[in-house]
């Protein structure tokens, strides 16, 4: 691991949960260094720092950011969490404590919400940070969580939807909450991708503009409203503790692929598919599309859904648009089609060889024998699609929705799919054999 010291110089953003500084080495390079302040302690201007540089170095992933290790400051300005030695507050916490980033030297306790009698959601700035010790009314009676006995399906057939990138998140949850404004959200993130949810602006904006009410991170992730021991526990606790209407679960930013069929973070949506079926429910898989991926492997449809439609032993629903009208100026008796004016982005040649390419991939999955309940769903209307993300921005791999429309169209049309299934209270149906 390369690791350098320098200088904070300055703070250019400070949250409760994560800040960013800029770091002065030695040599008089100035870099920017993310800091959970969780940790070490909120940062001030001339601390000594001990930076990782690796990612950055290498041009791999983290945004951009080095990532602050260490703090050399003195010993009363360093953060420590622990109780009075036998503290009653101490006793409850440890019989409902696990630890996060075990074995590292970085690892600490948090309150498995699994274990906890509290149900209350919590509000942004009370988010639990490493270590904290949640009081004795929380904590309640630490047998109050056991579940011995497996229940037969929590989930009751309720479809989750699955997410293979991080960045669908914000477009498919808000295009929900657009429709069904009262609908209470919890978002499941796995430790497919980045642990601490800390990191992922998408989850900071979500949280504040109250699309999200609950952020549970499961397994080795850590950060969310509540913490669960894997996304088994998680998804029950999403819908029979804190009665998330609404559940998505995918990873954090930074999935990792290396042109592998198996190795790439994609296959983290079999895992979670087959988790939602074991459980009782009705897995919802966004397709990963694109329309400019220059990459041939993810063009149309990813690898990494076919990976995950290959390997899943659970029946999933799939929502994939169909271009039946492109290119086809004309409706019955003559009349235009509704969006197909010349600026439609539909249009493009590009949108139509994805397409196309995206069918033929889908149905090798079926020649191998993979029955999914496939959804075709005409393009939504351009305009639509367009002034949603004018209103609110995303972008996936760098590209907006006008880059690479067909990767924002599957996901919104999966969350159209959803609100369709919702509204009508029925189990997600094929439209095809």
């Amino acid at each position: 691991m390369r690791m350098v010291d320098g200088h904070v110089e300055a703070v250019m953003e400070r949250r409760a949960f994560r800040e960013i500084v800029r770091v002065r080495l030695a040599g008089g390079e100035s870099r920017l260094a993310v800091h959970y302040p969780a940790w070490w302690g909120k940062l001030e201007v001339g601390d000594a720092v001990f930076i990782n540089i690796e990612a950055v170095e290498l041009g791999l992933g983290t945004g951009g950011y080095d990532f602050v290790l260490a703090v050399r400051r003195s010993a009363d300005r360093l953060k420590l969490h622990d109780a009075p030695p036998g503290d009653a507050r101490g006793r409850c916490a440890r019989e409902h404590l696990i630890m996060k980033n075990r074995y590292t030297p970085l690892q600490f306790p948090v309150p498995a919400a699994e274990m906890s009698a509290a149900t209350e959601p919590l509000r942004a700035a009370e988010t639990p940070s490493p270590g904290t010790r949640r009081n004795e009314a929380e904590c309640g009676d630490h047998r109050a969580g056991e579940r011995p006995v497996l229940p037969e399906a929590p989930l009751r057939g309720r479809t989750v939807v699955i997410l293979p990138l991080h960045s669908m998140l914000p477009i498919v949850a808000r295009w929900i909450k657009r429709r069904l404004a009262h609908l209470r959200v919890a978002y499941i993130m796995t430790e497919a991708a980045a642990l601490p949810a800390w990191v992922s602006d998408h989850l900071i904006e979500l949280k504040d503009d109250r699309t999200l009410d609950e952020v549970i991170t499961a397994g080795a992730a850590f950060g969310g409203t509540r913490e669960a021991v894997n996304r088994y526990s998680a998804l029950v606790l999403a819908a029979e503790r804190l009665n998330a209407e609404l559940i998505l679960i995918g990873p954090g930013p930074g999935s990792v692929g290396v042109g592998d069929a198996l190795a790439h973070s994609g296959l983290d949506a079999a895992d979670s598919a087959n988790a939602v079926y074991a459980l009782g429910g009705a897995p919802l898989v966004v397709p990963r599309m694109s329309s400019a991926d220059p990459r041939p492997r993810h063009f149309g449809l990813s690898h990494h859904t076919i990976a995950a439609l290959t390997l899943t032993l659970a029946p999933v629903t799939i929502v994939m648009p169909v271009a039946d009208d492109v290119g086809d100026d004309e409706g019955a008796g003559g009349s235009p089609k509704r969006g197909r004016d010349p600026s439609d982005g539909w249009r493009r040649p590009e949108v139509r060889a994805a397409l196309d390419a995206a069918w033929i991939r889908l149905e090798a999955v079926h020649r191998r024998g993979r029955r999914h309940r496939v959804v075709p769903h005409a393009l939504p209307p351009w305009e639509d699609v367009r002034s949603f993300f004018d209103a609110f921005p995303v972008k996936s791999m760098g590209r907006t929705f006008q880059l690479d429309p067909l990767y924002f169209a599957a996901a919104t049309l999966s969350a159209e799919y959803w609100v369709y299934l919702w509204q009508k209270k029925a189990p997600a149906q094929s439209t095809l054999p």
